[in-house]
């Protein structure tokens, strides 16, 4: 059957009004800022309901087509890029914040809720959601959860990000699957009941969807994990040259529990964040901006800041940062370090708070060269700095300037092991510095993965290097379980799961 006929029937039953097949428009959803080869889709369809959803899949098993599921756009790693063609199902509309448990600090949400969407209006309620550091505030909460972006503090440390409770998922068969640990129809509607937690939704059958590239079915609904606005914070700064001088410290930190976020970036970053003249981008790649503040910011900042945030929650705040800072202060004490409010006394410590709450203003590193190109990894603390040095070696092969490298560092589990970003950047416009910032990209993974860092976000070439790594066994286990759940191979077809 031709992708003729999947869209003239997707059109008779959804509607003319929810289908797109111009070119242009097509081009736009072909490319992202990544370096995936662009590919066009052959059309666009806008669902709004997960009837739509199921529609659509029913079609295109049928019709032997393609369907990439899309739902904000913004993940800019070529996730959502066709590469075989077909229908990509943009879910921008299943845009519906649903339910807001105040008592249970849950919410349940469609697939094309975003983070700016859903923290403006958990505000209202006193609650806050767990934002990744540099996310777009566009991209879809739904989205970022199941692909596994790591948050600035969780929910749950002892079981590292353990956001969200309950899930509906269409399958590739157009079947509704959903769950959780409790489950009821309240006037015709899926509501959650009594919280799920680890114990819901997040066991092994969930797994099957975490980072799935939309390979295994589509997510319609979650039930994501609120916390309390913080009622009173403080903010303190521990600088550093080198990353290895901050280990111990911050393992002693971590381990005491002072604080609920604590991550660190380097200069280039912290610079991107306090610079005034730029403007977050609403699109990836963006133009590209110059900018003296930042680079006057760049050279005066330390090499490595820790950013430490003491927290108190409604029940007594002031008393709670009082003894977390006490406790700080005596493990600073010992290393002969002492926190700062402040580094350069032009407001930081006012525009870091507003970071953590909304961390996207960091995205502003991006007018530098218009695209971000990150090296994302995990491992463990003590290995940080001969990472970062194994970065800076390569750049300097490839003629990339080591100032020019972002950087950021997350400890997880209360720093038993660590989330590593080491970005490069490139103007997308220049074919020669595309060429030579995609070979040092592909080449730093390689070499994370040999020396034992652990791939966070294997996306395009990245993934070869992923499962080449893999036991032959694991693989045929993965082509098997995708094989029983989409036995056409209609589900974003090109990409092996996880």
């Amino acid at each position: 059957m031709s992708v003729k006929n999947t869209i003239d029937e997707i059109t008779r039953i959804l509607g003319r009004e929810k289908v797109v097949t111009e070119e242009g428009i097509l081009r736009e959803y072909s490319r992202d800022q990544s370096f995936t080869r662009p590919c066009m889709p052959d059309a666009i369809v806008f669902a709004e309901k997960v009837e739509d959803v199921q529609n659509v899949i029913k079609i295109a098993n049928k019709n032997l087509t393609p369907v990439i599921p899309y739902s904000s756009g913004m993940n800019l790693c070529g996730a959502t890029i066709p590469s075989q063609g077909g229908i990509i199902l943009n879910l921008t509309r299943m845009n519906k914040i649903l339910q807001v448990s105040l008592r249970e600090r849950w919410v349940l949400i469609e697939a094309g809720v975003t983070y700016k969407q859903l923290t403006d209006e958990l505000k209202k309620h006193g609650l806050r959601v767990m934002i990744p550091f540099g996310t777009p505030p566009s991209r879809s909460v739904v989205s970022s959860i199941i692909e596994g972006d790591p948050t600035l503090a969780s929910a749950s440390f002892d079981y590292g990000n353990s956001l969200y409770m309950d899930l509906e998922i269409v399958l590739p068969t157009g079947d509704l699957l959903r769950i959780g640990k409790g489950m009821v129809y309240i006037n015709g509607e899926w509501a959650p009941v009594g919280g799920g937690g680890i114990y819901g939704a997040q066991n092994v059958y969930s797994w099957l969807w975490q980072s799935a590239h939309g390979t295994l079915g589509i997510v319609t609904k979650m039930v994501v994990k609120a916390e309390y606005l913080p009622k009173a914070r403080k903010i303190f700064f521990l600088t550093f040259d080198r990353l290895e001088d901050s280990i111990e410290v911050v393992r002693r930190i971590q381990r005491r529990e002072i604080g609920l976020e604590c991550f660190a970036v380097n200069s280039f970053n912290l610079a991107a964040i306090l610079t005034k003249e730029w403007k977050i981008p609403e699109k990836f790649p963006c133009r590209i901006r110059r900018s003296e503040e930042f680079e006057a910011l760049k050279t005066k900042l330390p090499r490595w800041v820790y950013i430490i945030h003491l927290t108190g929650l409604p029940y007594f705040p002031e008393e709670k940062i009082a003894y977390e800072e006490e406790a700080l202060n005596e493990v600073c004490k010992e290393f002969n370090i002492k926190p700062k409010t402040t580094i350069l006394n032009i407001g930081e410590e006012e525009i870091i708070s507003r970071e953590i709450l909304e961390p996207w203003g960091v995205l502003k590193k991006a007018n530098y060269k218009g695209s971000i190109h990150p090296v994302c990894f995990y491992t463990t603390m003590d290995k940080i700095q001969d990472f970062e040095d194994t970065i800076h070696r390569l750049a300097e092969d490839y003629n990339y300037p080591t100032d020019d490298i972002g950087g950021y560092i997350l400890p997880v589990e209360r720093a038993r092991n660590c989330y590593c970003e080491f970005e490069f950047y490139c103007n997308m416009d220049d074919s020669e510095d595309v060429e030579k910032v995609k070979s040092l990209w592909i080449k730093a993974h390689e070499v994370i993965a040999n020396k034992g860092g652990v791939l966070a976000k294997p996306y395009g070439p990245i993934a070869e290097i992923l499962y080449k790594r893999v036991d032959p066994i694991y693989m045929e286990k993965l082509r098997e379980i995708k094989q029983r759940l989409d036995p056409n191979n209609i589900m974003n077809p090109g990409k092996l799961i996880f």
